[in-house]
């Protein structure tokens, strides 16, 4: 499981500091300046990741319980193992005696303000036993000037440092952003929500018949980060073909929900089948994963792959009609 997903098991690409310091101190000067002109600041990147390290702290300072419960959206979703409301499963579940710590070491906003996403290294301790992987949050503005977690979701990997600054993309950066917005040169839309759905479900279809490599030539940003359990991420998209070369098909790929900002990001979450190893056609079980998927507008106006992670469901059954 992942990050946050580790825990029912215990339980039962580097941008330098300076640039990121500047960059949200600047975000906070052009806040300012705002406010004393009377006019509303968008959010800026830097808004979100202090969201994130704001929940990372509240869990080693208040328990996982109660810091996923205050920074989790009341519609949000988790994976255990599979999607599920995530409110729900953290009320109905007893408080754990682990210790769960993160830090993002990637962070983006949508142009509009009201989306962003995190990723980062998580290491969960429970006793003298410790889980490790890196997290994938969807983060929403919400209308009381807060922001809360939609989707939380990842991979589990091998131990890596936590002592990290995030990434902020070129794309999304303040200056990038101030220049959009300053000129209303908006980026094409991601589309309504049934729209983004409809090229997950597209991109799954073709991924089943096509295979990985074809289908993310195609889709992935020039940046995007690969998630898959027992690896540490990759980014860059010369690196995610590369790693998926190998990657087995899938049988069958079903989006399940997702969402859109105003502006050029977007996400959808569902479910994956892919072939168990040494399975034949009439095998009636297969490897059930859960993924995140984070797309955006590129600057030519294609919808494309920012984000793409995978947890494991184990084996679960085959649909009918899956070969």
């Amino acid at each position: 499981m992942i990050r946050r997903f580790c825990l029912v098991a215990l339980l039962g690409v580097a941008t330098v500091c300076a640039f990121v310091s500047v960059a949200v101190a600047g975000e906070a000067a052009k806040a300012s300046a705002a406010a004393a002109a009377g006019e509303k600041a968008l959010p800026q990147v830097g808004d979100v990741i202090a969201a994130e390290r704001a929940f990372a702290r509240m869990s080693m300072e208040k328990g996982i319980k109660s810091a996923f419960l205050a920074n989790l959206a009341t519609d949000a979703v988790v994976f255990r193992p599979g999607p599920v409301p995530a409110q729900a499963w953290y009320r109905d579940h007893p408080a754990s005696p682990a210790t769960l710590e993160w830090s993002p070491d990637l962070a983006a906003i949508a142009v509009t303000g009201d989306m962003g996403f995190t990723s980062g290294p998580w290491k969960l301790t429970n006793g003298d036993q410790a889980a490790h992987g890196h997290f994938v949050t969807v983060w929403r503005h919400e209308p009381d000037g807060t922001w809360k977690a939609v989707v939380d979701g990842g991979a589990s990997h091998s131990p890596v440092d936590l002592e990290v600054e995030p990434v902020i993309p070129a794309w999304c950066a303040p200056r990038e952003l101030e220049e959009v917005r300053a000129h209303g040169e908006h980026r094409n839309s991601i589309g309504s929500r049934n729209e983004l759905l409809n090229a997950d479900h597209e991109l799954g279809e073709h991924i089943v018949k096509q295979g990985w490599v074809d289908v993310m030539t195609a889709s992935a940003a020039d940046d995007m980060r690969l998630c898959r359990p027992g690896q540490v991420p990759v980014d860059g998209k010369a690196g995610v073909l590369k790693a998926l070369a190998d990657a087995p098909g899938a049988l069958a790929s079903a989006p399940v929900a997702g969402g859109v900002s105003r502006g050029d990001l977007g996400y959808t979450y569902g479910t994956l089948l892919v072939p168990l190893a040494g399975a034949t056609a009439s095998t009636d079980s297969a490897a059930g994963f859960a993924y995140i998927r984070i797309w955006r507008r590129d600057a030519a106006g294609n919808r494309v792959v920012a984000v793409d992670a995978m947890s494991s469901m184990g084996t679960v059954a085959r649909h009918p009609g899956v070969h």
